[in-house]
């Protein structure tokens, strides 16, 4: 499959997202699927991930982040391993493309932010999680994580959180 072909599938299910705010957690197997979408003002923001277990403890994930914002549309994919150290602490380990499409020509950056992350996570509870991450930056882009323009970054580190309802 030629790499032309594998954004546009990434792109197609980004896009493919619902316009209201919705959480679905759908298990059909092994399989485990969960999306997440909320409209602010002049902004949209989508989030899937899909699972699948290798171990008891040790799970493969695919995530995809798709925002709008006024001036420019933002996709950031990764996959990569998600390691339980105990019932409610993990670590989460795997690379990251980050593209952004300009609103204005209507045109998505030719050379996207590619990056390692690495995330220490721990489930307060069922519908409540907080993750410290990293990210690294691996190529060579003038605009750093998040869309960051002004202050291109090759390493962020951040603290957050994630409350589903």
């Amino acid at each position: 499959m030629s790499n032309g072909r594998i954004i546009f599938f990434f792109i197609f299910l980004a896009v493919s997202k619902i316009n209201c705010q919705v959480k679905e957690v759908q298990s059909s197997s092994k399989l485990e699927f969960e999306n997440i979408t909320y409209p602010l003002e002049y902004e949209k923001h989508s989030y899937f991930r899909v699972g699948y277990p290798l171990t008891n403890s040790l799970d493969l994930e695919f995530q995809n982040h798709f925002d709008t914002y006024a001036l420019e549309d933002r996709l950031r994919t990764s996959i990569g391993l998600k390691q339980y150290i105990s019932d409610k602490i993990y670590f989460f380990g795997g690379i990251e493309m980050e593209f952004a499409k300009d609103k204005f020509t209507n045109m998505w950056n030719t050379r996207p932010r590619s990056s390692i992350n690495g995330i220490l996570g721990y489930d307060v509870k069922r519908n409540f999680l907080i993750e410290a991450k990293g990210n690294i930056q691996l190529n060579d882009t003038n605009w750093g994580p998040y869309g960051e323009l002004l202050v291109p970054m090759k390493e962020v580190y951040s603290l957050g959180g994630k409350w589903k309802f």
